[in-house]
């Protein structure tokens, strides 16, 4: 999530899921960000994150910040039905779990056209990809999505979730493996044929708890393409490419 705000204008947000609102945290920290939109489809999730005390000290009450509005809706019916953008934002933020537990149409093609139409010239588009190691599959089909939706990318993967949780790099562990470390898989996307820089903002311009750094993110893109799978189609509706 972070090297969606590292430059550019920031000022618009949208946020698709982050029901806990600990993404939504993290980005209140970026001094720039003006308005937040939070599309999650569980507005029971949102209401406890809201409520909860435990929840509500963890992501420091930020659906309480004027900044935000949120929606209880699906992300593919609320951007379809809105139809054009007048008002299109800087920086989009696709905190969904993965192609392996949510619907495939919030990772198709459409959808991400979707997202593109949503998206200002500048603006930068993450996308939480699942977990390559253990879907390598579904991780690069969502790359190549990405690109079929004409949208140039650079895909990354750090150790353990830091779209908005407080998960130190290099700290992550794999509840169903013993303790071993999982990656989880993001991809950065912009406008345009070049693809973009995956880097953190300056240090007085990023949350306090931010764990990544440049160093990180660097070993982050060189971890995503030593695993690169090459030659997979695009995941449409008609044809989604998500293995069970």
């Amino acid at each position: 999530m972070h090297p969606a705000f590292a430059h550019g204008p920031r000022g618009r947000v949208l946020v698709l899921g982050d029901g806990d609102g600990l993404a939504l945290r993290e980005i209140l920290g970026y001094r720039e960000v003006t308005a937040v939109t939070v599309v999650a489809p569980d507005r029971d999730l949102v209401e406890l994150a809201r409520t909860d005390p435990v929840l509500a000290r963890m992501n420091e009450r930020a659906f309480e910040d004027p900044r935000v509005r949120t929606v209880a809706a699906d992300a593919f019916h609320r951007l379809r039905s809105r139809a054009p953008v007048t008002r299109p934002y800087d920086v989009i933020v696709s905190d969904l779990p993965g192609p392996e537990e949510e619907p495939t149409r919030l990772y198709s093609e459409e959808f991400y056209g979707l997202l593109s139409r949503s998206l200002a010239p500048a603006g930068r588009l993450a996308v939480h990809a699942g977990t390559p190691d253990l879907r390598a599959h579904d991780f690069w089909t969502v790359e190549a999505t990405l690109r079929a939706a004409g949208l140039a990318t650079t895909p990354y993967t750090v150790d353990g979730r830091v779209s908005g949780h407080a998960a130190s790099v290099g700290t992550g562990a794999d509840e169903e493996g013993g303790g071993a470390t999982r990656h989880w898989g993001f991809v950065l996307a912009v406008h345009g044929g070049v693809s973009p820089s995956v880097r953190t903002a300056p240090p007085g311009d990023r949350p306090a708890l931010s764990a990544l750094s440049g160093s990180c993110l660097s070993a982050a893109v060189a971890r995503a393409r030593e695993g690169r799978l090459t030659g997979l189609p695009s995941s449409t509706l008609m044809h989604p490419r998500y293995r069970e």
